[in-house]
Order: structure tokens, then C-alpha cells, then sequence
């Protein structure tokens, strides 16, 4: 039960729409020759009994009417009988008158008695007291002996063996045809069903190749407008719907993005000047909430800025001012940041390596990362850079809760936060590990996540060195001060 389920399930989703077709048309071709055999065998065998106990009837009337003319005396019955055929010419008690040839004497044919005007056919396997192992048909039939004699039993036998020897070599040579009319039949339909298949084929290279950022595209329409074509139009329509659909949501923000900018400016400027000229006092509330303002301000004008890198991202590609970047630098200063910002230990271990790219975006993707990981950390934040052959590898590790493996490609889609930090104050906005990896792949890297053996979360950013000062760095640094933070929830 097991294994048959096992089977099923590998045929399922294996076997596509290709191999199903040959196999069942192999499948059908196969049953259906195999009864057409069956029938042919069985409609030739009766056809040639049927004509042999025709030829055996006639002849019992041919000898029928020779005895009646002339008597059985008169019957050179020696010179009558065919090859593999026997005769007898018996009396009204049953008793042997004459047989032909001589070794008819001794058999005792086992026919059904006639009556007058209504002889008997008969089929025996064999016939008794015969050498012969073979199946005869045997015709009895009621004759006077002369015009005026007694009445006689006239008996025809003729041998059936060659008949059975004919059906067999039928049967022998359509067997033999079998598994090649099978094998052509497969062959053909397999390499018609290609043919049909091969623009659904190229439709699914198509999707496939096509991404958010290439929804301008369509798939290639056959000339012929069948089901194909017509699944080619409907999914050509549906890319068209997608294309605008996100295009104005493109449009709606870097509009919505560009309008908020100025009054997020206006709204820092007239709290940076509340804020001096409100007096600072111990209890005062209205002093923290300035401040308070003021940190939720500038959360909104980095969000909108963040919105906007992916806008403009998607819709025209990052413009990237490229020069050489020496990583090390940007890791080490970063790492300085994270100390001078959180309690917590700090771990950071480089060697000197040069990439071509934009040192603000590098910049952006090193807080990110790092962000990320003092935001999910239990106590330790690593920074790491090392080479391997013509790759610069960044990584980034921490000691929190990890992120699962089903969702280490989800954590780079935007606004996404794992069911553990739902919490906007914890997770953040959900978008900067979208902004390293529209960064990292702007400058022909690439970003994932893996496991740490810190016990939490590895991210590791991959980019092409434009040149490697190969000579070590001493840039393992640590900060044993301070407490810990928090655990907080990836």
C-alpha cells in the first residue's frame, strides 16, 4: 500500500504532460491490438472450421449419391480417399461394410448416428485407436446401398490439423508486430506531443525569465490561435494588468514620497526651534515631547527616503557613483558607530579588501546589516570580512533567535517582519534588508542569510573585488565594557 502510494505520487510529479500522453497512448494502442488479435484469431478459426465442415459435407454427399447409384460394391472406395481424410461405409446395426484407406478398418470413429434426411457433424480431438494425435470432423450421413439396397452410413472424416497450424502462425506473427506497432505508436505520439507542446514550452521559458522588473515583457504567441494562443493572450493581458498595476503604485510613491518630504523638513525645522527656545527644566513635559516629536520625525523622513531608493530603484535602477571602496574602512568605521550606540559586545574580524562602488550605498548596506543585528541580539554582534578568490564576503552575525529557514528569502521582501516582531518599535520598518539587496545586486553582488554559530542569524553579502590589497590587518577589536541589551525578537 505503501510503495504503491509512493509510486503514484512520483508519477504525478515526474511525469508531465509529455510522458503521460505517450504512455497512454502506448497503453491504448497495446489493448486494442491485443483484442483485435483476439478477435481476428477467433473470427479465422471459426471461418476455416466452418469451411472445412462446408468441404467435409460436400464430400459425404458426393460419396452419398455414389453408393446410392451404384452400391458400395461398385465404389473403388480405395481410390476416394484425400490426404488425411477417412471413410466408412457401416451397416444398419453399426457394423463395418468397407473403409478407406485399409488402417480405417481398426478405428471406431465416435460420430453421432444420422438419421435419414438429417446427417451429423461432429468434432473429435482425436481419433481413436489412431497414431495420430489430431482433431478431425467427422460427417455422418444415410444412403441406400443401390438404388434398392439396404440403408448404409456413410462417414467423411477429414483432419483439422492444418487449421489449427494456420491460426497459430497467425497468431505467432501478430504477436511478434505487437511491441513494434506499441513502439512506433509511442515514438510518434511522443514526438507529436513535443511538437504541440514546444510553445507552452517557450511561454514557461518566457514567465520564467520575466520579474517585477521586467513586466514589460510578453510571451511569444503562436501563429495558430488555439488553446495555446489563446492561454498566450490571456497571460500577455495579465502581464499588461501587472505592468500598470505596479506602475502606479510606482508613480503613487515616489508622488507620495517627494510630497512628504517637504513638510517632514518643515515639521524638523519648527521643532529644532521649539526646542530652543522652550526651557529645559527638570519635569518639564513639554520639552520631552519635543523631543519625542523630533525622534518620530526623523523616523518618518528616513522612511520616506527609504521608499524613495526603492522607487527609484525600481522604476529606473540605482544610480550608483562608483569609485573604489575599500570595505575594510567602511566595516571598521561601522563597527566604531555600533559601540558608540549599544552596550553590546562587538566583535569584528577583516582583512583589507577593494571593491568598485558607491561608498554611501556600501555605507547603507554595512548600518543596515548592522542595525539589524544589535536590534536582534541576545549580547554579540559580529562584523567579518574576508576574500575568497575574485569575492569579498561581508558577514554579519548575532546571537538572537535566528531567522527559520523557510523565511531566509522572505526576510528580504519589503515591509516584511517575521511573526516574532510584529512590533514596529522593535523590527523596524521592514525595509532595510530590501534596501541591501537592491544595493548588493546594483553592484552585482549578492545577499542570504544563514545560520551563525553565534546561535542566531548570518547575513553574508558576496561582491566583486575590483582589486585585494592581499597584505593581513589587525581589525579584531572588541568592547567587553558596558551591559548587554535586551533580547529582543527577530
Amino acid at each position: 500500500m505503501i510503495r504503491n502510494t509512493v509510486s503514484t505520487g512520483w508519477w504525478r510529479t515526474h511525469a508531465g504532460v509529455r510522458v503521460r500522453s505517450t504512455v497512454a497512448a502506448a497503453g491504448v494502442v497495446a489493448v486494442a491490438l491485443c483484442l483485435g488479435m483476439l478477435a481476428a484469431w477467433w473470427l479465422l478459426q471459426r471461418a476455416l472450421i466452418n469451411a472445412a465442415v462446408a468441404a467435409v459435407t460436400t464430400r459425404s454427399v458426393e460419396l452419398a449419391d455414389l453408393v446410392h447409384d451404384g452400391g458400395h460394391q461398385a465404389l473403388d472406395l480405395e481410390r476416394q480417399p484425400a490426404f488425411g481424410e477417412v471413410i466408412q461405409i457401416r451397416d444398419g446395426r453399426g457394423a463395418l461394410v468397407d473403409a478407406a484407406p485399409a488402417s480405417a478398418r481398426q478405428l471406431r470413429l465416435g460420430f453421432r448416428s444420422p438419421t435419414a434426411g438429417n446427417p451429423t457433424t461432429t468434432t473429435v480431438p482425436a481419433l481413436p485407436q489412431s497414431r495420430a494425435d489430431e482433431p478431425y470432423i467427422l460427417v455422418a450421413r444415410v444412403a441406400t446401398d443401390g438404388p434398392h439396397g439396404p440403408a448404409v452410413v456413410v462417414v467423411v472424416g477429414r483432419s483439422v490439423a492444418g487449421l489449427a497450424e494456420t491460426v497459430g502462425t497467425m497468431g505467432e506473427l501478430t504477436l511478434g508486430g505487437l511491441p513494434l506497432l506499441v513502439l512506433v505508436t509511442a515514438g510518434a505520439t511522443y514526438w507529436f506531443t513535443g511538437r504541440a507542446l514546444r510553445p507552452v514550452e517557450q511561454i514557461r521559458q518566457r514567465v520564467q525569465d520575466i520579474s517585477a522588473q521586467r513586466l514589460d515583457e510578453r510571451v511569444p504567441v503562436p501563429p495558430v490561435r488555439d488553446e495555446i494562443g489563446r492561454l498566450a493572450e490571456t497571460m500577455n493581458a495579465m502581464l499588461a494588468s501587472l505592468e500598470a498595476s505596479q506602475e502606479s503604485q510606482r508613480r503613487f510613491v515616489a508622488d507620495a514620497g517627494h510630497e512628504l518630504r517637504s513638510p517632514l523638513a518643515t515639521v524638523a525645522v519648527a521643532l529644532d526651534v521649539a526646542r530652543r527656545h522652550t526651557t529645559s527644566a527638570p519635569g518639564d513635559e513639554l520639552g520631552g515631547l519635543l523631543d519625542d516629536l523630533a525622534a518620530e520625525n526623523a523616523r518618518m523622513s528616513r522612511l520616506v527616503e527609504d521608499l524613495l531608493l526603492l522607487a527609484r530603484a525600481d522604476e529606473h535602477g540605482l544610480r550608483l557613483r562608483t569609485v573604489d571602496v575599500d570595505v575594510d574602512e567602511l566595516l571598521l568605521a561601522e563597527a566604531r558607530r555600533l559601540r558608540s550606540v549599544s552596550a553590546l559586545h562587538i566583535l569584528v574580524s577583516c582583512r583589507a579588501a577593494r571593491v568598485h562602488g558607491d561608498p554611501a550605498r556600501l555605507s547603507q548596506v554595512l548600518r543596515n546589516l548592522a542595525d539589524n543585528a544589535a536590534r536582534h541580539a541576545a549580547g554579540t554582534v559580529r562584523l567579518s570580512l574576508h576574500i575568497d578568490g575574485p569575492t569579498a564576503i561581508v558577514r554579519v552575525d548575532d546571537d538572537g533567535p535566528g531567522v527559520p529557514p523557510e523565511d531566509r528569502q522572505r526576510v528580504f521582501d519589503r515591509f516584511v517582519r517575521l511573526d516574532a516582531a510584529r512590533d514596529r518599535d522593535v523590527g523596524g520598518s521592514g525595509l532595510g534588508l530590501s534596501i541591501v539587496r537592491e544595493i548588493v545586486l546594483g553592484h552585482g553582488g549578492h545577499v542570504r542569510v544563514e545560520a551563525s554559530d553565534l546561535g542566531g542569524a548570518s547575513l553574508v553579502v558576496l561582491l566583486p573585488l575590483d582589486g585585494a590589497r592581499s597584505e593581513p590587518r589587525d581589525c579584531t577589536r572588541s568592547r567587553d565594557e558596558g551591559q548587554p541589551s535586551p533580547v529582543s525578537s527577530r
